[in-house]
């Protein structure tokens, strides 16, 4: 007998609609967290993609860097190619590595002062 009583119970409980409709909109939520955090992983790459590129080809046309500024490259650099970045920035970024890592004019002079 009480097993007949839980099953039915069960059975209720299975055909509302109020549990189903609970169970899709817990679904739904999911889904559409994954998709905000998605389109925000694309803005932060795309973020960082224009940073780079822009850096990058400043350093790369001046033909120098200091040590600052190529650590500012790489903190960008690093997170960008985790975040799956694409192979543009790759290539810039290893022609500014066979750049010689040069301290500017006006860091020279504050070092020719002391």
């Amino acid at each position: 007998m009480e097993q007949n009583v839980i099953l039915v119970i069960l059975g209720m409980l299975f055909a509302s609609n109020g549990l189903w409709g609970y169970i899709t909109f817990k679904a739904s939520r999911k889904q559409d967290k994954e998709e905000k955090d998605n389109d925000l992983k694309e803005a932060v790459v795309s973020i960082l993609h224009d940073r780079l590129f822009q850096g990058l080809k400043f350093f790369i046309n001046e033909n120098q860097v200091s040590t600052e500024e190529f650590a500012n490259i790489k903190c960008m650099y690093d997170p960008y190619r985790k975040l799956g970045g694409n192979g543009t920035v790759k290539i810039l970024y290893e022609r500014l590595e066979e750049i010689l890592v040069q301290p500017k004019e006006k860091e020279q002079e504050d070092e020719d002062e002391r």
